[in-house]
């Protein structure tokens, strides 16, 4: 649901808070599994297996950035799927961050 420029944008602040100089690449499970028609359709292989599939995914992967659309009501926060990979990543241990676009660091917070 975000705009490409809005993702753009997060991954950029995120960008900028890197301290040691070294490649980042981002696995984005929505590129992998299409939750709807895994869970849904039950047209995509693996759908028995989704938790163990993701926790693999999640454990090789090593670290979480998540993308906040705005500081009230992010929509990340409305969806089971996202709940359910912040419950995934404390339970494992990996690490969380969570990255916003540029545009929500000038807005109004108390509007």
């Amino acid at each position: 649901m975000y705009r490409l420029e809005e993702l753009r944008s997060a991954l950029e602040m995120f960008e900028s808070t890197i301290i040691e100089s070294h490649q980042v690449f981002f696995y984005m499970c929505f590129f992998v599994n299409n939750q709807f028609r895994i869970l849904v359709d039950q047209a995509a292989v693996g759908s028995q297996d989704l938790e163990s599939t993701f926790r693999y995914n999640l454990t090789r992967t090593g670290r979480v950035v998540a993308v906040l659309d705005t500081w009230n009501e992010p929509v990340y926060l409305t969806r089971i799927w996202t709940v359910f990979e912040q419950f995934a990543a404390c339970t494992l241990q990996i690490p969380v961050t969570f990255v916003m676009p540029e545009a929500c660091s000038s807005i109004d917070r108390n509007n």
